[in-house]
């Protein structure tokens, strides 16, 4: 076998051929489109659409090419404030203007689009350069665009001073446009970082004007194109005349099959973005990843609580929690409070100087109890309850931990054909899916038994780490047990083990409440006679202690999903016993940091390669739309979840798809089915015999047909956040396009927790937005259950972010040996970010609270480059609260308790952890500094602490002066 870098086999057969093809592969549009110099526009009819997508889902966004989807009648049905039916349609015509200059290659154009004429007068094209100026482009803005705080969606700008951040509707992503300096610079941004991406010379903006649709558009004046016709005969013709048919000689091969026969071929790497290859006589045309498939980016997605808005509850660490109602801000010296409302109306006013006090509770909320002011007694015992709480938490872990570390068992080796069995897997492992694969096995060849946890998004690979370790076992000869809630999810975790280890010999059966007595009676005679190897079951399986007692591996999915007393139950199990536990929800960064040390973690946060966002639209119901949305899934061969969570009513949801779509296999199931309905439907649907399967919430966890890629979610505003992602993740599991149809009543007024989640759900798409979706369920709903602990509401009472600190402080005192000191420096001038820097009071509190949360100057210094890079460069009164933060950083190294500004004069309190070890040097140190300065100074000793008192003169730098004290002092 030889490579070869090859860019035109496919491309110069369309070469000669494009005029009388047939059968031609959809994939291959891609190599059609870059067969040669000229642009091209390609009409489909109109039922072709989502075989469109989903032949050129990886081009039709990075290879300049404009899909142009059919027409619709429902572009108005979607509530205020949501994306329009057709708004990528929309986007992608104002896109064509451009298209007949230099930036878009082919246009991909259904044929109810066809006869549409482009009219430029509905056009005001801008173009941004090194010349341009900011009063030319902030008229462009103020005329087509909607002014936000912070740019999130096209067709929206922000200003900050002399930077203007900019999302034009045709861009993928938005620009930040900067008049700081002589001359004009242009970047691109990234939405959810707002950190910039890269330098562009020039930028062009087409919009429509505003509230006009173009009903009009195509090609008249594109003489210089070549036109193409693809109708469902697959046929790609040149004129209307075909004389002549050529069959397209390429058969497509995806990457696992590639894999298995590539040894055999010749293989020419083609730069083309496709999902697929094509075998030609004795060769493949590959696509260049199917050189590297693992090659993904892996980005820091461990989650992380958000910014606090006006409105949002907090919590005040000695006062509870309350309600943020402003900032105020005062004069001589300039400084900035925040003011927060208690339940008797009272309002505490706290420096932003003591942020480090104050953590994320809620947001807007009508059922949060707020604390009093007068009734401090109270909110200390709720705190203490906390605490004792997640003392409770952290000391079953460490006690589980410390068995586990005096435990013994002989490591668990791979057998020859391990390696074979893990390449069959058929899909592509992304690189953390290769990391958490590493970490199970470097787990198994110690002699301390496994005890990991697997955190990872929905569709991320969770469930193949567990069958290949599960595998390994098996293949040792020892017995697996692995535990699912839900008797749905037991038999989708059976047929997903059962396909993966049928051809090796590995028995596996499961016990849920679908198995009949002497079933489960025959399971559990053959388990004591070790004619299984594994057994897949739900809580049922806790019954009975002969299965827990004799097996080596317990796998557990969505271990929180588990009752108290069924944990309790597992905690029993003899220390020596492995343990792989998953889990869907993402583990925030303070959480992460506090658990590192106490328990394994692996975290996949890396998308599969080539799943695409699922497309979310929100929308009024619609009889017509519905049907239409089925037809199209149905028409590519797919199925369909139809999502109504009323029992009482699903009879008449299943009726009226039936009546309006005789040709379709309906069918329905709920939780108050007898189990055995259940089951025989579930496989009836697996097996492609139902095409719609309408259904409760049931469906939420580990159902994974990839066949399935349209959901309808029935009156979505009445679910949760994360349970909206959940079903919706049981799309999209496949190649193919998926698609989500979330449904409200007509006329609804969306109250703002439910507007606030369907605009989550709407911008979130991608399967890898579950850490972001978990975030704004905590923004949205508050802390809630932390891995299935009971909390008995203490934990909830005090938020989720104060929880993960104290968990935090509990584990370096009583785990870690650390005294941790958390310096106090309260000084005249503390320093303000000026309102003319940054505007929006939300966005300041953001980053007074990310400088307060810094704990390195590494973390220190990348503020400072996210706040020049969005707000330029930073005003001397925000540089005064980033020097103390050194200070604050530099005195917790150092022991020191309190650094104060009083008296003229400088008080720095040492703790005796410092002093008593390195008092002599301390002393010599600071006579130095004192000698050298002319200034003065006293020292006492009080407590646990060495007082200095440094007299400084009226005309001193007291920043600089602090720095210097510390800085001689440092070893």
């Amino acid at each position: 076998m030889f490579h070869v870098k090859h860019y035109s086999l496919i491309s110069n057969f369309y070469n000669k051929n494009n005029s009388n093809l047939t059968h031609v592969a959809l994939e291959s549009i891609i190599d059609l489109i870059y067969s040669n110099k000229n642009k091209k526009i390609i009409f489909y009819e109109d039922s072709l659409y989502t075989q469109i997508i989903d032949a050129v889902q990886l081009s039709w966004e990075s290879d300049s090419i404009l899909i142009l989807g059919p027409k619709d009648n429902y572009s108005m049905m979607a509530p205020h404030g949501f994306n329009q039916n057709n708004i990528h349609s929309i986007n992608y015509f104002t896109r064509i203007y451009s298209a007949f200059k230099d930036d878009i290659k082919g246009v991909i154009c259904a044929n109810s689009q066809k006869n549409i004429i482009i009219n430029r007068d509905q056009y005001n094209v801008f173009e941004i350069n090194q010349s341009t100026e900011y009063d030319e482009l902030h008229d462009f803005c103020k005329k087509k665009y909607e002014r936000v705080e912070i740019v999130n969606n096209p067709g929206e700008y922000a200003i900050r001073g002399g930077i203007i951040d900019l999302y034009p509707s045709a861009h993928t992503v938005p620009k930040r446009i900067s008049f700081l300096n002589e001359l004009t610079e242009i970047k691109s941004f990234e939405i959810d970082s707002q950190r910039t991406l890269n330098v562009l010379l020039k930028t062009k903006i087409e919009t429509l004007q505003k509230k006009k649709r173009l009903k009009e558009v195509l090609m008249d004046e594109c003489s210089n194109w070549e036109a193409y016709k693809l109708n469902q005969n697959g046929i790609v013709i040149n004129d209307d005349i075909n004389t002549k048919n050529e069959v397209f000689p390429f058969k497509k091969i995806l990457y696992p099959d590639f894999k298995k026969i590539k040894d055999e071929y010749q293989i020419l790497y083609n730069n083309v973005n496709r999902l697929n290859g094509f075998v030609y006589k004795k060769q493949i045309v590959a696509p260049e990843w199917f050189q590297n498939p693992s090659a993904d980016v892996s980005k820091n997605a461990i989650l992380d609580i958000a910014s606090i808005n006006i409105g949002d509850f907090v919590v005040h660490r000695d006062h509870g929690v309350g309600k943020f109602l402003d900032f105020k801000i005062v004069d001589n010296p300039a400084q900035e409070f925040m003011i927060i409302q208690y339940a008797d109306y009272g309002t505490l006013t706290v420096d932003v100087a003591h942020l480090n006090k104050i953590t994320f509770y809620a947001s807007k909320s009508d059922d949060v109890q707020l604390d009093s002011l007068n009734k401090s007694g109270a909110w200390k015992r709720k705190k203490n309850n906390a605490k004792k709480n997640v003392q409770n938490i952290v000391n079953n872990l460490v006690n589980a931990y410390v068995n586990r570390e005096n435990a013994h068992r002989n490591t668990i080796d791979p057998i020859m054909e391990e390696q074979g069995f893990v390449d069959e897997f058929k899909y592509i492992d992304t690189n953390d899916q290769i990391r958490c694969w590493d970490d199970i096995k470097n787990d198994l060849q110690s002699n301390i038994p496994m005890d990991r946890l697997i955190c990872g998004d929905v569709g991320f690979g969770k469930t193949e780490m567990a069958i290949r370790t599960a595998y390994r076992y098996a293949t040792n000869s020892k017995k697996v047990v692995v535990l699912a809630p839900t008797t749905i999810l037991t038999e989708q975790l059976y047929k997903s083990f059962n396909e993966r280890m049928s051809n090796y010999g590995i028995l596996i059966d499961r016990i849920s409440r679908l198995r009949k007595k002497t079933e489960i009676n025959r399971i559990h005679d053959l388990w004591i006679n070790n004619q299984l190897d594994i057994i897949i079951g739900t809580h049922a399986i806790l019954y009975n202690e002969i299965y827990l007692n004799n097996c080596d591996l317990l796998i557990i999915d969505e271990e929180h999903r588990f009752g108290v007393r069924q944990k309790e139950k597992i905690k029993e199990l003899n220390p020596s016993i492995d343990m792989l536990t998953m889990s869907a929800t993402p583990i925030p960064r303070t959480l992460n940091m506090a658990l590192s040390g106490l328990k394994q973690i692996s975290t996949l946060s890396s998308p599969p390669k080539n799943r695409k966002p699922i497309i979310t639209h929100i929308n009024y119901y619609n009889e017509e739309l519905i049907i239409n949305t089925i037809n199209n899934e149905i028409f590519r061969k797919g199925q369909i979840y139809f999502v109504h969570n009323n029992v009482k009513t699903i009879d008449s949801i299943v009726e009226f798809l039936q009546n309006k779509m005789p040709y379709l296999k309906v069918n329905y199931i709920h939780g108050q089915m007898d189990p055995n309905i259940i089951d025989r439907r579930m496989n009836q649907f697996t097996n492609k015999t139902i095409d719609l399967l309408v259904c409760t919430s049931i469906i939420e966890n580990g159902i994974d047909i990839p066949n399935v890629n349209t959901v309808i979610i029935n009156n979505a505003h009445e679910f949760g956040l994360s349970q909206l992602y959940q079903i919706r993740g049981r799309v999209g599991r496949s190649n193919k396009q998926a698609y989500a149809l979330l449904m409200i009543p007509q006329k609804l007024r969306l109250n703002s927790s439910a507007n606030l989640r369907l605009k989550a759900i709407e911008k979130y798409t991608s399967l890898g937005s579950g850490y972001k979706i978990s975030n704004m369920d905590l923004t949205i709903r508050g802390g809630g259950s932390m891995f299935g602990y009971d909390q008995s509401g203490n934990i909830e009472n005090i938020g989720y972010e104060l929880v993960a600190k104290l968990m935090n402080e509990y584990i370096d005192k009583n785990y870690k040996n650390q005294t941790i000191i958390y310096p106090k420096i309260n000084l005249i001038n503390k320093g303000i970010i000026p309102t003319q820097y940054i505007f929006s009071t939300k966005i300041r509190l953001l980053f007074y609270r990310k400088i307060k949360a810094t704990i390195n100057f590494q973390e220190l210094n990348d503020i400072i480059a996210e706040l020049i890079d969005r707000f330029g460069a930073i005003p001397k009164e925000l540089m005064q609260i980033i020097e103390i933060q050194k200070i604050y950083i530099d005195a917790k190294k150092l022991y020191i308790p309190i650094i104060e500004e009083k008296d003229s004069c400088i008080v720095i309190y040492f703790h005796k952890i410092y002093w008593e070890q390195k008092l002599n040097n301390l002393l010599n140190k600071i006579n130095e500094f004192i000698n050298e300065r002319g200034i003065n100074y006293e020292v006492k000793e009080l407590n646990e602490s060495l007082i200095f008192k440094f007299y400084y003169n009226d005309n001193s730098n007291i920043i600089m002066l602090i720095k210097q004290i510390i800085n001689d002092i440092k070893d």
